[in-house]
């Protein structure tokens, strides 16, 4: 069992500077200029305690050999408070400063949280098994000093678990997990105050949130053939939700008929993920020589909130890749190549918004010349299709040498070059809700690097125990 308390105290400033230009929508004639400057302070407090007792105990002898079985029981409460005073003083154009109330906050929040958790696990020549229940209610309690408002949330967060793993012949494995698990809303979703932090994006929580569920599954295969070298592994996996929590922007008029954002968050049902994935490995030549190809393939359906419409998306993920490894005594070669794809369509019209597909070849060998000397060059090309942006075709390459030198190889010397084309970069595309992000990031990744080292280490002596043992390369 445990106890532990806290506190702690902090306070920051921002100085925000928005400049506001408003246009003529036929002409594009610059009609108004709205300039607001703020200060804003923050001084937040809190203060913690809590505790927490586990209790485990065996339900076979000690002396049982046919395996273990035990049950295992925890309890967790915390209490905390916390205390969040924002204040913001503007600057009009002529200078005087004022506080203003309304871009301000004051609130106290106090959170109750408590877990109960029971548990059993079994374990024996073949097979192994847990399950277990936890429980989790939450009290969140908060008042807005300046507006009188209140806000109680209660949620009751309950997660299942259970886990099975059988072992059969051929060092073969059979697994299923499941996990279940609840989270309740984050304290700045459910305030019901609006936050004007950003003027042109308006933020109000809602304070009617529930608790999102989660449920997840898995079942697995696996299997190692000794004699054979070949390996398998395939396995499925899902997941689904129950009020998700998501955004809904909206856009309104602002006093020059111009347009501003506003976030609220709302519970939606719908969103789940399944996928499937593969993997198979074969090893010869003493395991000197492997070759594999793995892949997996994933659906995923997500719901979203947009001016207050409710939309829908799907997305699929592909993807395959093939390696071939040859470790010799004096040379080794890799070599690589693999092909993705995916694709995301939304409710609205059906829009099929953006298909991407990548194929990635790469490289890679060494040599060993003498016993001071190694020889290594790697090189990859991608090429890039359904970017929007100029995704271009990067082809990298890199070599480099490595020496040594004095008795016991102790000073060390090696070169690199890396990107002798120059044509490094990073492509990345998300996606949430209803925007897509696409991502291109350059770097300076063409450079050549030189390293000298001596090891100054040096263990045991001439009338050591283990000389005899230790051969004078090593």
């Amino acid at each position: 069992m445990g106890f532990n308390f806290g506190s702690s105290a902090g306070n920051s400033n921002s100085t925000i500077n928005d400049i506001i230009r408003y246009y003529n929508e036929t002409t594009n004639v610059l009609v108004k200029d709205s300039l607001l400057n703020r200060l804003v302070d923050n001084n937040t407090s809190n203060s913690n305690f809590g505790g927490n007792i586990q209790f485990s105990n065996s339900l076979k002898k000690t002396d049982d050999s046919s395996g273990y079985s035990f049950i295992n029981f925890s309890y967790r409460f915390s209490v905390s408070r916390s205390r969040n005073l924002q204040t913001t003083t503007v600057t009009n154009p002529l200078g005087n400063s004022f506080v203003v109330d309304s871009l301000g906050q004051d609130y106290v929040s106090n959170f109750i949280n408590q877990n109960i958790s029971i548990g059993y696990n079994t374990n024996s020549n073949r097979i192994s098994y847990n399950f277990g229940l936890n429980f989790s209610p939450s009290i969140i309690i908060g008042k807005y000093q300046n507006t009188g408002q209140k806000l109680k949330n209660y949620q009751l967060n309950f997660s299942p678990s259970a886990n099975l793993s059988y072992q059969i012949k051929d060092n073969g494995n059979l697994s299923f997990g499941y996990n279940g698990y609840t989270n309740s809303p984050d304290f700045n979703k459910l305030q019901p105050v609006r936050n004007n932090n950003d003027v042109q994006n308006l933020i109000i929580g809602n304070p009617d949130l529930k608790a999102t569920s989660s449920h997840t599954a898995d079942f697995s295969y696996n299997k190692f053939g000794l004699k054979s070298g070949l390996s398998i592994m395939a396995g499925l996996s899902g997941s689904f939700a129950i009020n998700s929590v998501v955004s809904n922007t909206v856009f309104l008029r602002d006093t020059l008929n111009s347009l501003k954002q506003q976030t609220t968050y709302e519970n939606v049902n719908g969103i789940y993920n399944i996928g499937a994935n593969y993997s198979l490995n074969k090893r010869m030549l003493d395991n000197k020589l492997s070759l594999s190809i793995n892949g997996i393939v994933a659906y995923s359906h997500n719901v979203f909130y947009t001016d207050n419409v409710l939309n829908r998306s799907s997305g699929i993920n592909v993807s395959n890749a093939f390696k071939f490894n040859l470790n010799q005594k004096k040379y080794a070669f890799n070599t690589s190549a693999s092909y993705s794809f995916s694709s995301n369509t939304y409710s609205v019209m059906n829009q099929n918004i953006k298909n991407v597909q990548v194929v990635a070849l790469s490289g890679s060998a060494s040599w060993i010349p003498g016993k001071r000397f190694r020889i290594n060059a790697s090189a990859s090309k991608s090429l890039n299709f359904g970017y929007s942006l100029y995704a271009g075709n990067p082809l990298l390459v890199n070599m480099g040498l490595n020496t040594s030198f004095l008795k016991g190889n102790k000073l060390l010397f090696s070169v690199q070059a890396n990107d002798l084309f120059n044509q490094g970069a990073l492509f990345s595309t998300s996606i949430t809700n209803n925007s897509i992000s696409e991502n291109r990031t350059r770097f300076i990744s063409r450079f050549i690097q030189a390293t000298l080292s001596y090891n100054l280490s040096q263990f045991g002596g001439k009338k050591g125990r283990l000389d005899s043992n230790i051969n004078a390369e090593e």
